[in-house]
């Protein structure tokens, strides 16, 4: 029975040594899987940089070689407004208005990519139909103006607006934005005036939605006012006033947009 015995330890032995073997090759698998997802990741932050990049770069040379201009994005001759802002603002005051965090959340990025997508493929797409989250679709209204439509303010208004944010005195400071903002084209006027009838919507419902004016302005102002700052400094000292800028819009938006001095909230 001795030779039986060993036939068994052999056996015994054999099946142990491929346990291990397939312990070793499990293990080897999932680092080697492990390995490609960082990989892949690795991959898709490196492109995601470049992608932003680039995109940084488009819109500066769009804006620069004036490739993109406003007019091509008019609804019609009488209707300077883009279709896809009427279509997102109208859903977003439809269906959203009381969404808590509205522009500070970010939406879901694929949602925001199918938004473009059918877009591109139909202007007048059924944004209804697409069963989106509101938050997608301000982050898309976002996009929008950060990709897509030139700076509504060109490099000459920024350059004013610098001199205009940082004058001392509050009515003063007031004044002058509002001789600014008449100063714009008329199509860029009535882009801006749209976007801030639409802000001042928000903030009547900032009870639910908690974006006052001030939140609606820190989110806001770098997508609005496209800044060429140069250094950090000078970032660190432009971004209060900016943001004041905007904010500026929103709570005096009745005196700024319709001339209505009654309305100086001081």
């Amino acid at each position: 029975g001795g030779g039986e015995q060993t036939d068994k330890q052999r056996k015994k032995e054999e099946k142990l040594r491929q346990k291990e073997q397939a312990k070793q090759d499990k293990r080897d698998r999932e680092r080697e899987k492990k390995e490609e997802k960082e990989k892949a990741k690795e991959e898709k932050r490196k492109e995601k940089a470049e992608r932003k990049i680039a995109a940084r770069q488009g819109i500066k040379a769009n804006s620069v070689q004036g490739s993109v201009c406003l007019e091509d994005f008019r609804a019609s001759d009488s209707n300077p407004v883009p279709v896809f802002l009427s279509k997102t603002i109208q859903f977003i005051e439809a269906q959203g208005l009381d969404a808590e965090g509205l522009y500070r959340v970010p939406g879901n990025r694929a949602h925001v990519d199918l938004i473009f997508k059918q877009y591109d493929e139909n202007k007048d797409f059924d944004l209804e139909g697409l069963d989106i989250a509101v938050n997608a679709v301000a982050t898309a209204v976002k996009d929008f103006f950060f990709k897509r439509l030139p700076p509504l303010l060109s490099p000459e208004h920024m350059a004013d607006l610098e001199t205009v944010a940082v004058i001392q005195d509050r009515e003063k400071r007031l004044g002058e934005l509002k001789k600014l903002i008449d100063r714009l084209p008329k199509s860029n006027l009535a882009v801006l005036k749209f976007i801030f009838t639409h802000f001042v919507r928000v903030t009547e419902k900032s009870k639910d939605n908690c974006m006052d004016s001030k939140n609606l302005a820190i989110c806001w102002w770098p997508t609005l006012l496209q800044y060429e700052f140069g250094d950090l400094n000078k970032f660190e000292t432009m971004r209060p006033h900016l943001e004041d800028v905007v904010q500026t819009l929103i709570d005096q938006y009745r005196y700024i947009f319709c001339g209505q001095d009654e309305s100086l909230i001081v």
